[in-house]
C-alpha cells in the first residue's frame, strides 16, 4: 500500500514545535499517575483482556486465567461507519486487517497454558519485536528506508507504549468484556508473576508482594485503563491511536531524518482521524470535541512511559529477575 506525506501546516495549529512537543501529547500531565511504569506488567495481570496478548507482562495475566480467553480467530470489531470514503482514511482503515493478523501471530507465539513468572514472560521480548517489525513494514514500506538504528529505536519506543494499552485493544475488539477486579482478585492474579521471579534468598510472601506492588496495580487499572475504556473507542479510532503512538517524533534516540518522517506521518494520521470524526459525528463541534478527547490518550500513555523506569528501579531493588532482552529495551534513554 502507499500513503501520502503531509507537507502543509500542522493539522493542529498549536501542535507544531517538535522541540517543545505537542501540547496535548507533551504538555502537562492530565493524569500524573497514569503510567506506573510496569503498566505492561500490571496489565497482564488484570482481567484477561487480550487473550493473545501475552507479550510478557500482559500475557502473564492471560495465561494465568486462560479459561476466559478467546481465540483471535473469533475477533469481532464494532461495526465501521459505512459512509466513510476510503480515500480520506486509507492508512487507518487499510491497517485493520493487518493488525488482526498481527494479533493472531502473537497469540500463536505467546499463548501458554501454564502460569508464568516475570522472567519467562519477558523472554518473549525479541519475538514480539520481530512480529512488530514485520507488521509495520508491511503497512508502511517507507519504514524500511530508515536507518537501521532508527527502525530499531522506533519499535522499542512503540512496544513499551502498546504493552501499556493492550487491555483497551481487547475491549475495542469485543473479545472479552472488561470487568473490574476487587483487591483480592488482583492479588491472586498478580502473585504468580512475582512468585518464583526473585533471586534466591530475596523471596517475598504473597502479602508482602501485594504490599510492595499492589498500589501500582490499583493505579494502573483505576487511573489509566478505566478512563481509556470510558472513551469507548471504535476500531478506526483505536487504529489511529496505534499509529499516533508509533509515529512519535519527539524521542531523543532517533535521527532528525527519522523525526521528520514521523512528524509527517503523524500529521497524515491526524488528518485521517479528523476526517473520520467529521463524517461520523452529527456536527463539526461534536467531531472536534471527540478529536481532542482522543488526543489526550498519547499524553496519558507518555506519562506512563516516564514512570515506567521508576518501576523498573523498584523491581531491581527487590531483586526480580527479568530477561536481558527486555532489560536492554527499557533501559535505553529515549525521552
Amino acid at each position: 500500500m502507499t500513503f501520502s506525506i503531509y507537507h502543509g501546516p500542522p493539522i493542529l495549529p498549536w501542535a507544531s514545535d517538535s522541540a517543545t512537543g505537542l501540547l496535548f501529547f507533551y504538555g502537562p500531565p492530565i493524569l500524573p499517575w497514569a503510567s506506573d511504569f510496569f503498566t505492561g506488567l500490571r496489565f497482564c495481570h488484570g482481567p484477561p483482556i487480550l487473550p493473545w496478548a501475552s507479550d510478557f507482562f500482559m500475557g502473564l495475566r492471560f495465561w494465568n486465567r486462560a479459561e476466559k480467553s478467546t481465540s483471535p480467530l473469533d475477533l469481532k470489531f464494532p461495526p465501521l461507519t459505512t459512509h466513510i470514503s476510503p480515500r480520506h482514511t486509507s492508512n487507518i482503515s487499510s491497517s485493520l486487517p493487518n493488525f488482526v493478523e498481527y494479533e493472531k501471530k502473537r497469540w500463536e507465539i505467546f499463548q501458554r497454558p501454564e502460569s508464568m513468572g516475570l522472567y519467562k514472560a519477558t523472554s518473549f521480548t525479541k519475538q514480539d519485536f520481530d512480529l512488530t517489525w514485520e507488521f509495520v513494514s508491511e503497512i508502511f514500506p517507507e519504514f524500511q528506508k530508515l536507518l537501521a538504528n532508527d527502525k530499531k529505536a522506533m519499535l522499542n519506543n512503540f512496544l513499551i507504549k502498546i504493552w501499556n494499552i493492550e487491555p483497551v485493544l481487547d475491549h475495542v475488539a469485543e473479545r472479552v468484556k472488561y470487568e473490574k477486579m476487587n483487591e483480592e482478585e488482583m492479588m491472586n492474579v498478580a502473585f504468580p508473576m512475582y512468585d518464583g521471579s526473585f533471586l534466591e534468598g530475596e523471596e517475598m510472601g504473597k502479602d508482602e508482594i501485594w504490599r510492595t506492588f499492589g498500589v501500582h496495580w490499583n493505579r494502573y487499572f483505576s487511573l489509566l485503563i478505566d478512563p481509556l475504556i470510558t472513551l469507548a473507542l471504535d476500531k478506526m479510532e483505536m487504529m489511529a491511536v496505534i499509529w499516533i503512538l508509533f509515529f512519535d517524533y519527539a524521542y531523543i534516540n532517533i535521527s532528525q531524518n527519522c523525526s521528520d518522517f514521523c512528524w509527517n506521518m503523524r500529521n497524515v494520521i491526524l488528518q485521517e482521524l479528523k476526517n473520520y470524526e467529521v463524517e461520523k459525528n452529527f456536527t463539526e463541534e461534536q467531531a472536534q470535541f471527540r478529536f481532542l478527547e482522543i488526543l489526550e490518550i498519547p499524553l496519558i500513555v507518555e506519562r506512563g512511559e516516564k514512570q515506567f523506569h521508576e518501576e523498573m528501579i523498584l523491581c531491581e531493588l527487590y531483586k526480580l529477575r527479568m530477561h536481558d532482552d527486555f532489560r536492554a529495551m527499557v533501559k535505553k534513554q529515549r525521552i
